[in-house]
C-alpha cells in the first residue's frame, strides 16, 4: 500500500483506475493494488445485485414517454458523488436509485416518475435495548412528527471483537411503518436471523427514513448499545 500526496491539479481520487484502488482512511490518502475479493456474497449483497438486475429489466420495458418523464425529473435534483461534488443523474440512473431504494424497504417498483425527489427528514433520536435472553431488539422513539408516506429501514451490526469499522457489517433487520408505534423486533421470528449477539456485545442499530412515493432516503441515524443478559 502506498501513501499518496496530491498536487499538480489533482486534489482527490476515489475508486479503481487501471488496476489501482484509490481511497482514504484515518491516516490519509492511499493507493493499493486491486485484488478480486475472495469472500462469498452475503444475502444482502445478493439481494442488492438482484435488485439491480430487476430495475435494468424494468427500465427496458418502459415506454419512451415514461423514460422522458424520468429524464425530466432527473434535471430537478443534483446528487453528490463520493468526493462531495454535485453531479447530474440521467433518468435511468434516477429510476435505478429510486427503485433499488424502494426494494430495500420491501416496496414495489414504480415505473411512473414521481412528482418530485424530495428527501425525507431523518429519524428522530431513539433508544435501543438488545436483550440476549429474549433475543430481541426493542426500539423506542424515532418516528415522532414524520411526514405521511415514510417508512424506516432498520439494520443491525454486532461488534463482539473490537472491530472499529462497522459500515460493511450491517444486516437488514426489518421495516417499521412510520404510521405505527415502534415495537419489539423479535429475532426469533426472523429466519434466518441477520446476526447473533450475547450479553456484553456492542449492538449498533442503523435506521434510515425512506419515502415510499419516490424512494428517496434520509441520512441514517445510528445508535449503539451494549447487549444485556
Amino acid at each position: 500500500m502506498a501513501l499518496v500526496m496530491y498536487g499538480n491539479g489533482v486534489s482527490k481520487m476515489s475508486g479503481k483506475l487501471a488496476g489501482n484502488v484509490y481511497a482514504r482512511n484515518k491516516s490519509g490518502d492511499y493507493a493499493r493494488n486491486w485484488a478480486k475479493p475472495t469472500n462469498q456474497p452475503t444475502p444482502l449483497q445478493s439481494a442488492v445485485r438482484a435488485a439491480f438486475a430487476a430495475v435494468a429489466v424494468g427500465w427496458g420495458a418502459l415506454t419512451q414517454v415514461q423514460r422522458d418523464d424520468w429524464d425530466t425529473l432527473a434535471f430537478t435534483k443534483n446528487f453528490l458523488n463520493r468526493l462531495g461534488q454535485a453531479i447530474q443523474f440521467s433518468g435511468q440512473q434516477v429510476y435505478n436509485k429510486v427503485n433499488i431504494s424502494l426494494s430495500s424497504v420491501l416496496q414495489a417498483t414504480i415505473n411512473t416518475a414521481p412528482a418530485d425527489l424530495a428527501d425525507p427528514p431523518p429519524p428522530d433520536l431513539f433508544t435501543v435495548v438488545a436483550d440476549d435472553s429474549a433475543n430481541t431488539i426493542t426500539i423506542t422513539g424515532g418516528n415522532a412528527n414524520v411526514p405521511a408516506g415514510t417508512t424506516f429501514k432498520v439494520e443491525i451490526a454486532v461488534n463482539g471483537t473490537g472491530k472499529k469499522n462497522l459500515k460493511n457489517v450491517y444486516r437488514f433487520l426489518g421495516v417499521v411503518n412510520a404510521a405505527v408505534a415502534w415495537d419489539t423486533l423479535d429475532l426469533n421470528s426472523i429466519v434466518p436471523a441477520p446476526v447473533a449477539f450475547v450479553a456484553g456485545d456492542l449492538v449498533s442499530v442503523r435506521v434510515t427514513a425512506v419515502y415510499t412515493y419516490n424512494g428517496m432516503s434520509s441520512p441514517p441515524l445510528i445508535v449503539d448499545t451494549t447487549a444485556v443478559a
